[in-house]
């Protein structure tokens, strides 16, 4: 811990930064980190440092995080591993030779070649209520694997997947041990995804957006 002037940075500026802050109806709390020092802390609209945060999209920096911590557990080779090498029980109903194309990098880039879900109503609806791995057969691709970027959930929860099918647990599991309590940080509810899966791999769990 710091100060802003400590840190070269100028305290009123800061503190007019808090007042702002204040004023914002769905702004629950914010740090202020310069140099590694955390110069500023302040919690609004009932905030606290003990609630949980919805997390949205970023959960998906969590979930490349835990591939690069597989792959240092030797867990994955590499990146370039083929993504279809972990989903063998769909292998036979693939029509789209591309799909054989896609590696763990076009899914962490988002450049695998699956559309953008609110582009497709029936896509959309699948991944808030349904069942994600049939969505590698039933949804085609729109791009050749790792020429154009689309902004997609289903690539990140395909990431979790080969992660906890690649070192043999659930992916919650595995990210409680190695990312969560190295860092102190307490894991909020997950959502089940029943999916279907290789009799030897245990079902995977997914970061919800509450947390």
């Amino acid at each position: 811990m710091s100060t802003p002037a400590e840190q070269g940075l100028e305290p009123m500026l800061v503190a007019e930064l808090y007042h702002n802050a204040a004023q914002l109806e769905t702004l629950y709390g914010l740090l202020a980190v310069k140099n590694g020092f955390l110069i500023a802390e302040g919690y609004f609209n009932e905030g606290s440092v003990e609630q949980m945060a919805l997390l949205q999209s970023a959960t998906k920096s969590y979930t490349s995080s835990l591939v690069g911590i597989a792959l240092d557990q030797g867990c994955l080779s590499s990146v370039d591993q083929m993504m279809m090498d972990f989903f063998p029980e769909f292998g036979d109903q693939i029509n789209d030779p591309r799909e054989e194309q896609i590696t763990i990098r076009h899914l962490l880039q988002m450049r695998s070649g699956y559309p953008r879900e609110e582009t497709d109503p029936v896509l959309w609806g699948a991944l808030w209520w349904g069942e994600h791995l049939p969505l590698i057969v039933d949804f085609p691709l729109v791009n050749d694997p790792g020429t154009e970027f689309n902004y997609s959930c289903l690539t990140s929860d395909l990431s979790g997947i080969i992660v906890a099918r690649a070192c043999g647990t659930d992916f919650r599991s595995f990210a409680r041990e190695h990312l969560f309590l190295p860092i102190d940080a307490q894991v909020g509810k997950w959502i089940r995804n029943a999916v279907a899966k290789p009799a030897a791999i245990d079902p995977v769990l997914h970061p919800s957006r509450r947390g």
